[in-house]
Parts: C-alpha cells; sequence; structure tokens
C-alpha cells in the first residue's frame, strides 16, 4: 500500500504536470492553493481511507487533538494549508503545509510548527508526522542544503527528538516560469521536495 509521502511526492508531480497544461505557467508561478488542491485531489483519489479539509486553524486543531497546552507556534490566526483526514470518522491524520520557495523565512516557521504539532500531539494520534512541500527554482544544492539546516532549526528550539526527513521530487522536465528580480524569465528546472516530520521520543 503507498504511503502517504510517495502520494504527496506523486501529486506535487501531478500539479506540476496540469499546471503547464491547463494555464502555461509552472507550479511555482501559481499560487500555492492551486498545489495543494490538486494534492488534496491526488490523495483522495488514490488512498481510500483519507478526506480532507483545507484552512484549519492551527489554534482549532490543536483543540481537535488534544493537546492541552497550545504550542507558542500553533497561536494567533496561523492556517493550515491542507489537513489529511480519516474517511470515516474525520479525525485528523496528518498536516501538509505547501511553498512555492525554499528561501529562509519561507520554509523555518512552517518547519518548527509541524514539528511542534507532531511532538505535543497525544500518544497515538497519526498527527505526530506531518510534511512539508515545497517546489523552487533554486538549485538542487541549495535544496540540499536545507536538508540539513531543517534539523539545525529544531535542535535550536528543543524539537530534537522530532526527526526529519527529506525526500526529492523529481521535476527536472518542468522549467520555471516565474520572473527574475531583473524582469526576465527564470526558465531554471524545477526542484521539488517533501519533508517529512516525525515525533521520535526514543532518540
Amino acid at each position: 500500500m503507498a504511503s502517504v509521502r510517495q502520494q504527496l511526492v506523486e501529486g506535487v508531480l501531478e500539479a506540476a504536470k496540469e499546471a503547464m497544461t491547463k494555464t502555461g505557467c509552472s507550479v511555482n508561478d501559481l499560487p500555492e492553493y492551486f498545489m495543494a488542491v490538486k494534492v488534496a485531489d491526488h490523495i483522495f483519489d488514490t488512498m481510500q481511507t483519507y478526506a480532507f479539509t483545507m484552512e484549519d486553524s492551527f489554534q482549532a486543531l490543536c483543540e481537535e487533538v488534544g493537546i492541552e497546552q497550545l504550542p507558542e507556534e500553533c497561536r494567533g490566526s496561523g492556517r493550515a494549508d491542507l489537513v489529511l483526514r480519516d474517511r470515516k470518522s474525520r479525525n485528523v491524520k496528518h498536516v501538509v503545509e505547501f511553498k512555492r520557495s525554499i528561501k529562509k523565512a519561507e520554509l523555518k516557521k512552517d518547519a518548527i510548527r509541524l514539528a511542534a504539532l507532531c511532538q505535543q500531539a497525544p500518544s497515538g494520534y497519526l498527527v505526530e508526522k506531518n510534511f512539508l512541500v515545497a517546489v523552487t527554482h533554486a538549485s538542487a544544492e541549495l535544496a540540499s542544503y536545507r536538508d540539513d539546516e531543517i534539523s539545525d532549526w529544531l535542535r535550536d528550539v528543543e524539537l530534537e527528538n522530532v526527526t526529519v526527513k527529506s525526500f526529492p521530487v523529481d521535476l527536472s522536465n518542468f522549467k520555471s516560469t516565474r520572473m527574475t528580480r531583473n524582469g526576465e524569465l527564470s526558465g531554471r528546472k524545477l526542484v521539488g521536495r517533501v519533508w517529512q516530520f516525525k515525533y521520535s521520543p526514543s532518540i
């Protein structure tokens, strides 16, 4: 049976294809919700046990799963891009955030928030595992550097018992249609990543 992580990778590929076919724009040149909706539809269609909601507030999610002490990162008006739920019970399973960039400022807040959810979730809840998805026209080398950097961010805020695994999404057949700061077409190959955050109390 395919894992959520595998279907996220495949869903990003499908989103990239549809973006070019239907709009003529690369998926990183469209609003993030385009990728989120396409990936959510892919998971719903391929994994028979999942449904989803979108734009749930993090505060409401914490209350729903029984997190008594709300992590600082989940307070305020922040909302989750995608919440995967059990198709029958509608219980929360995983939270997924989407980014069109791998800039530090774009990733760090979401990475820490997803890890905090993993750590604070009551034992046995699947929300102990969450995901961050990014598509960028930055280099593959920078994406690899972010792999290590994310783990450092978690250690800095004492979330070292949350493990991070990185899974590449091969988008080399797609080129970015975003404009550079100089007003020129980027044309660089797209790079994709799925980062999995999982609470591992034994580490």
